[in-house]
């Protein structure tokens, strides 16, 4: 039989674990913990271990700034920067593109389509960023049209200038 692990003066976040105080149903130890803040807790083994239990409670009752959860304010919903907040998250975690690079790109533009020259700003989230699938290399900004088309021709040249040709002369014109 293995034996129990002595976590006694070991630190798990803000806790310092104090003494064992007895076991769960289960089997498993529980300990008497010190918070940083002064609070006694009793804690399982598992939770402290896990990362689970950081605290007595006290983080999660903290506000402001301070708090390890604070995102500037600009996360909650009901801020009226939320969506431009979220869109440089989402922006910045998939394409790896920072607001300032997105900027550039868009004066760069013209504030324009890349390809059809369609003016961004008519309609909300008419902006799209273009990316290569295969490296996820930032291509360029798109109106919805032009974004969706590459899509619909899987990013393919041949198919998009056959496409064109077909457009210049379609088959089937002047069978009427």
């Amino acid at each position: 039989m293995p034996k129990a692990l002595n976590l006694v003066g070991q630190r798990f976040g803000k806790l310092l674990v104090l003494e064992r105080a007895g076991k769960t149903s289960a089997g498993q130890y529980m300990y008497k913990c010190l918070c940083d803040c002064g609070e006694n807790s009793i804690v399982r083994t598992g939770c402290l271990r896990s990362g689970h239990t950081k605290s007595c409670g006290c983080q999660g009752r903290q506000k402001g700034k301070n708090c390890g959860r604070f995102k500037h304010g600009l996360s909650a919903k009901s801020h009226p920067d939320n969506k431009k907040y979220q869109r440089e998250c989402y922006d910045r975690f998939k394409y790896g593109l920072e607001p300032e690079e997105k900027r550039s790109l868009l004066e760069d533009q013209k504030h324009s389509c890349a390809i059809c020259g369609y003016i961004f700003g008519q309609k909300k989230g008419d902006i799209h960023v273009d990316h290569c699938h295969a490296s996820n290399a930032v291509r360029g900004l798109l109106c919805s049209h032009c974004n969706r088309g590459l899509g619909y021709f899987r990013d393919n040249p041949e198919f998009l200038l056959a496409a064109a040709q077909y457009l210049e002369q379609p088959p089937y014109a002047n069978a009427r």
